[in-house]
């Protein structure tokens, strides 16, 4: 790998030797440790198609190294744009992560795309929990058990909320759903 690092560093090298290397590079990323010369190569134009970097990113993703997937989806989007899948790994990477601000903007992003996919919906509200902004906790959560009234986490998380605010009766009333959905939950 380190020579096909150091051929993509040369100049005037014919562009059908670096589409050969450009296969050979994918196909050992796939297997090697990360490290930053991976940036590097993937940084460049024989790398053409959002494809070549999403398959790497997506392996490191499947192996829970968030980090290294983290950087590896934004230069996909530096490269070519984004779309609603990548925002939805980028919000899950992110809330991974505990980059909680980052996290909250890129589902809110994704939401504009499915603003009814309950994934994002949780994900988003159990953020903003984390985050202490309890307003917007409150609404999505709410937005959620729209979405599915038999939501056991967003009737449990809505009865904390309430209970932590000191609205006893809207506290009781969500935990009376949420352990009538999950009578054996602890």
């Amino acid at each position: 790998f380190e020579i096909i690092v150091e051929l993509f560093k040369l100049e005037n090298v014919p562009l059908k030797t670096l589409k050969e290397a450009k296969t050979t590079a994918l196909n050992l990323m796939l297997f090697l440790e990360f490290n930053e010369s991976f940036i590097n190569v993937l940084s460049k134009e024989v790398f053409n198609k959002a494809e070549d970097i999403l398959r790497i990113a997506d392996t490191f993703y499947m192996a829970e190294s968030y980090v290294e997937s983290l950087q590896l989806y934004l230069l996909a989007v530096k490269k070519f744009g984004v779309d609603s899948k990548l925002l939805f790994k980028l919000g899950y990477i992110s809330s991974k992560l505990r980059i909680l601000e980052q996290a909250s903007f890129y589902f809110e992003k994704y939401l504009e795309y499915e603003p009814n996919n309950l994934e994002a919906v949780s994900n988003l509200a159990f953020i903003y929990l984390n985050m202490d902004n309890f307003e917007k906790a409150e609404k999505t959560y709410l937005k959620l058990l729209e979405l599915n009234n038999f939501s056991f986490e967003a009737n449990l998380h809505l009865s904390i909320l309430y209970m932590s605010r000191k609205k006893k009766d809207k506290a009781e009333k969500h935990l009376e759903r949420a352990k009538t959905l999950n009578p054996i939950a602890p």
